[in-house]
């Protein structure tokens, strides 16, 4: 997927959990641990599709300026360390009750961590793809 393509669909995202928030008006959720929000899908469904798409975009920004970083191996590395940043920063959120961002935003943090797992565990297998291959090749030009 070109990078253009995937810019602007990361900005559409964002556009579309903005305009379902305002749609939806200001909340303020009752949420003590940002994994157990059942209650959002049934009781605030525009909140709930804002916070997926805020999600979304998050994963996929935070994964194109990941792939922009040089080995799989380091891209993988970069992208558990911000998804643990992110999940983090929405525990402390919660707990404290704090008011740096909205109860939306960071359960958007919370959940685009969660969905970083996927582009991690890509970066991870191109990475040892990557170092299988170039050992292999090697081996092959020394004739071992």
């Amino acid at each position: 997927m070109k990078k253009e393509y995937l810019i602007v669909t990361i900005f559409g995202l964002f556009v579309l959990a903005y305009v379902l928030d305002y749609f939806a008006g200001p909340l303020n959720l009752p949420v003590k641990n940002p994994f157990v929000v059942a209650h959002l899908v049934s009781k605030y469904p525009f909140t709930a599709v804002g916070i997926a798409a805020r999600a979304i975009a998050i994963m996929l920004t935070t994964t194109l300026i990941i792939s922009l970083a040089g080995s799989g191996m380091v891209k993988a590395i970069t992208g558990f360390f911000v998804a643990g940043l992110f999940e983090l920063y929405a525990i402390q959120q919660l707990a404290t009750a704090a008011k740096v961002t909205t109860t939306q935003w960071t359960l958007s943090f919370a959940y685009g961590g969660l969905l970083m797992i996927i582009p991690i565990v890509y970066f991870l297998i191109t990475g040892l793809l990557t170092s299988l291959h170039s050992k292999l090749s090697s081996e092959e030009k020394t004739g071992l």
